[in-house]
């Protein structure tokens, strides 16, 4: 059993824009398990699985491992041995070390205690309560050419009522086709999207929809950035964590597994989650349908999913 560093991996990952889902499949777990191992509550792993995400991840083992600090060992004198001196020869120094301490921890807190007045008196004498909130993206794996598909922000527990300014980056190529719940736009155009959310206590899962051109490639990425501002900030946003990239590709977006079948779990995981939100009713509609005929196909032909029965034939709606 090896122990890894969670953060390291999700730091890498997020860096070269790969989704948990990729990982899972190349390690050959589930997508749970790689969340746990980034989140720290598996901090022990096989051996074998070490070096398979590694390896997904484009990097050495040893990148990936938990890295632990060498104990410091006394430093010995001459011949072998700790250094020793006699307690009448080493008290007058210890005496002067001590005095030498003290001074420069009288000279830090006057240099504390200058910041902390200057900053006062920069703020004109009014305190400025700081409310930094986090907040984590999840995207689909994957997205169909002329689809819908939502994004979701969920924002952490502020501890009380507040606003915050979500801004995301999203690819020039897609469109904003809603949000929910309701929110001030403060931008929407190509390539930014920037609303003033109301966070109640407890946190909020904020959700825009996104409309994907017709004629997109199979397998383009696209690629996501944002932060977001808490009041008092001073315009220094929060980078917003989680995913980073979603692939144009034949399945539908509450696929999350990409086999070409919407089981119930994905259904109900779907309209736990979107069932509100009024822009993508007619796409749930159409879930629902592809949940009915048990699997599906895209056709690129006619820009459609289409289900698949016993007895019918493929491309039968």
């Amino acid at each position: 059993m090896l122990r890894i560093d969670g953060r390291r991996i999700r730091a890498i990952r997020e860096q070269k824009g790969l989704t948990q889902l990729y990982l899972a499949s190349y390690v050959g777990v589930t997508t749970d398990t790689i969340s746990r191992w980034e989140n720290r509550k598996y901090p022990t792993i096989k051996r074998e699985n070490a070096q398979k995400l590694a390896e997904a991840l484009e990097v050495e083992l040893e990148e990936i491992l938990e890295r632990e600090e060498e104990p410091t060992v006394p430093e010995p004198d001459h011949e072998g041995g700790e250094s020793t001196r006699s307690s009448e020869a080493s008290t007058p120094k210890l005496q002067l070390q001590w005095v030498k301490k003290g001074q420069v921890l009288v000279i830090g807190l006057l240099f504390v205690v200058i910041m902390v007045v200057l900053l006062y008196l920069g703020t004109g004498g009014k305190k400025e309560d700081v409310e930094l909130v986090t907040a984590t993206r999840t995207l689909p794996s994957y997205v169909a050419p002329g689809s819908l598909f939502p994004v979701v922000v969920e924002i952490g527990d502020p501890g009380h009522g507040t606003s915050v300014i979500v801004k995301e980056t999203i690819p020039r190529s897609l469109t904003v086709a809603g949000y929910y719940p309701e929110a001030s736009p403060l931008t929407l155009e190509k390539g930014a999207a920037h609303w003033i959310v109301s966070v109640p206590h407890g946190g909020l899962k904020f959700i825009y929809v996104l409309k994907v051109p017709d004629k997109t490639k199979m397998g383009k990425k696209l690629r996501f950035s944002g932060e977001i501002i808490s009041k008092g900030a001073r315009n220094t946003g929060v980078p917003i964590e989680g995913d980073v990239l979603t692939l144009v590709g034949p399945y539908h977006w509450a696929d999350k597994d990409a086999n070409s079948i919407i089981d119930d779990q994905e259904m109900l995981d779907a309209y736990d989650t979107f069932s509100q939100v009024e822009v993508l009713k007619p796409e749930l509609d159409e879930l629902e349908a592809l949940w009915a005929k048990g699997k599906y196909k895209w056709a690129i032909r006619r820009m459609l999913f289409f289900g698949q029965q016993e007895g019918k034939d493929e491309g039968e709606k």
